[in-house]
């Protein structure tokens, strides 16, 4: 074991609150209390203690100006770990360490992160010069939600090898699924070959080989022929993608397939001539390759518009539309779209909303003894720490009887 492994970074990893810790009015003790809360949060994570940050979070969730000074997506991911902890697979404490290792600023990761916002930067044609009064938010949005910057930083440029060999404690590793196989796993171009219920097909460009990845949803704006470029990655269930893959033109998925080494330098070549590519991701989350909007749009179209409660908080009708759609999935109300659903985001969907914190137990609260058979058959049809979570729910009502 590297001696260096339970080495602390002396300096706060900062998320997207960075931008509030300091910000216009705050004294120089309101922003070193906010950095000493932030050191405290990171800490907690990077041993693996998500009970802890996110009571650190919620006594001090917001900045003095009466705004969220958490990353929602951080909240959420911890919430989910917290919740969800007996069901979840290893890949999702491995995806907890990847969240965590992009996010790392101290003072050996500045460096390569400088380096990758620079590449994103050339990427986008319309991104602001340096002098450009936007150009640090822009920079922040790049940190936080754009994939190029996110692969780069984590592994051509060791973030991932940083985070693992010096910050993260073993406790954090412990139970991690594969993540060291993660860091060596080189970048590929695939086609979208179909779906069934847990499983995602695809062909590797560079030998016309079939790859299946368990299916959370990364075919979610995909037709049968469309190409990504992305980094399957080992699991004990097979084969998954470390995040969602990047929609490429063909071309370029077929250049980088033959040329895994230089995907940077094709992807830069490539933004000069065509405007299909696009790097921006709404969020990286750590149970579904599902985007927020996709799975919103499904729930939406499922739940009883007719209901109106404007008192409610977003965060409340979000989570009733998840509960409407996972229990219309028990009750069999989704079978018809099945057969039309190429693109195999429908089942990922329920799968990604059950997971939602809260949405299990609101769900259990709406079934009785007699579900407990739907309840094992949705199992079935979804994949990961879902189709556990399921199974779970139809052993609880049958000792309930």
């Amino acid at each position: 074991m590297p001696k260096s492994r339970g080495r602390r970074p002396r300096k706060a990893r900062t998320y997207t609150s960075r931008r509030r810790a300091g910000g216009p009015g705050a004294s120089g003790a309101d922003t070193a209390r906010m950095f000493s809360i932030l050191q405290a949060a990171d800490d907690a994570e990077s041993r693996g203690d998500a009970v802890r940050a996110l009571d650190l979070m919620a006594q001090h969730a917001w900045d003095r100006d009466g705004k969220l000074f958490w990353r929602p997506e951080r909240l959420f991911r911890l919430g989910q770990i917290v919740m969800l902890g007996p069901v979840l697979p290893g890949w999702a404490r491995s995806r907890w360490i990847l969240g965590q290792a992009v996010a790392v600023l101290d003072e050996a990761s500045r460096g390569r992160c400088r380096q990758a916002i620079g590449v994103v930067m050339g990427l986008r044609v319309d991104a602001p010069w340096p002098a450009d009064p936007s150009y640090d938010e822009q920079r922040v949005k790049v940190m936080d939600h754009d994939w190029v910057y996110r692969q780069l930083v984590l592994f051509e440029l060791g973030g991932l090898d940083h985070f693992i060999t010096d910050v993260a404690s073993p406790d954090l590793l412990a139970g991690a699924d594969h993540v060291r196989e993660w860091m060596s796993t080189p970048m590929g171009g695939f086609r979208y070959v179909g779906s069934s219920h847990r499983h995602l097909i695809w062909e590797h460009l560079a030998t016309g080989e079939q790859l299946e990845t368990i299916n959370l949803g990364a075919a979610a704006l995909l037709e049968p022929g469309d190409c990504v470029i992305g980094r399957p990655v080992p699991i004990e269930e097979g084969t998954m993608w470390e995040s969602a893959p990047l929609f490429v033109p063909g071309d370029v998925a077929v250049r980088v397939a033959e040329d895994p080494a230089n995907w940077v330098a094709t992807l830069e070549e490539a933004a000069h001539w065509t405007d299909e590519l696009t790097t921006h991701r709404g969020e990286f989350a750590l149970l579904t390759d599902v985007p927020d909007f996709v799975r919103l749009e499904l729930a939406r179209g499922v739940a009883d518009r007719g209901a109106r409660h404007p008192r409610r908080s977003v965060g409340d009708v979000v989570r009733d539309e998840a509960r409407l759609l996972v229990l219309a999935a028990i009750k069999a109300d989704l079978d018809d779209r099945d057969e039309d659903d190429t693109r195999g985001s429908m089942w990922p969907t329920v799968a990604a909303s059950l997971l939602e914190p809260g949405v299990c137990s609101m769900v259990l609260d709406r079934l009785s003894t007699a579900d407990a058979v739907s309840v094992a058959a949705l199992a079935d049809r979804l994949a990961g720490p879902a189709a556990d979570l399921c199974l779970g729910i139809a052993m609880d009502l049958r000792e309930s009887a």
